[in-house]
Order: structure tokens, then C-alpha cells, then sequence
């Protein structure tokens, strides 16, 4: 796993994506989560936070981040629950 050595500004993120999600990311979360960290944050900073606090690739993350916006529409239970978990683990704080 990545070390968050380097990257403080995505330190505090990454620790809150690990505290919500300590198993990882389930796939029905995935696109939820990137459509909520992308409202605050940028693409780049959203594909970098995933590949530090879990190791995912860079790349597709990022790939995935610019099309999540348009896949994650009628999922609207799937985000309030990804909201809800980051609330809990301290996003709202940052």
C-alpha cells in the first residue's frame, strides 16, 4: 500500500476513506464514492486518494472519476449511503 509520506494534503482524506471503508471499497460504493469526492475535489486528487489509501491504479480510477457523474444518477440510495459512511468517519471535518 502506498505511503501517504509526501502527499499531506490527501492524508486526512485517505485516513477517512480507510475508516470508512476498512475492507476496501465495495463495487456497488465505487462510482458513488467518486461522485462524492468529486464535488470537493478534483479528479486527479480523487484517482490519487483512492491509489494511496488502497492501491488502486491510478489511471482507471481516474477514468472512472470523469464518467461517474453520468453512471451514478439513479443511484441515488447507493450515494446517501457513501455520504452517510464518510459523515461518520469524519469527511465532513476536513
Amino acid at each position: 500500500m502506498p505511503t501517504l509520506e509526501g502527499m499531506e494534503p490527501l492524508g486526512p482524506v485517505c485516513e477517512v476513506l480507510r475508516k470508512a471503508f476498512p475492507e476496501g471499497v465495495p463495487d456497488s460504493f465505487y462510482l458513488p464514492l467518486l461522485k462524492v469526492l468529486a464535488e470537493e475535489m478534483s479528479f486527479m486528487s480523487v484517482a490519487r486518494a483512492l491509489e494511496m489509501a488502497w492501491g488502486y491504479d491510478y489511471v482507471r480510477v481516474l477514468h472512472d472519476a470523469y464518467g461517474a457523474e453520468l453512471q451514478v444518477e439513479t443511484r441515488v440510495e447507493e450515494v446517501a449511503a457513501v455520504r452517510r459512511l464518510l459523515g461518520l468517519a469524519g469527511y465532513d471535518e476536513q
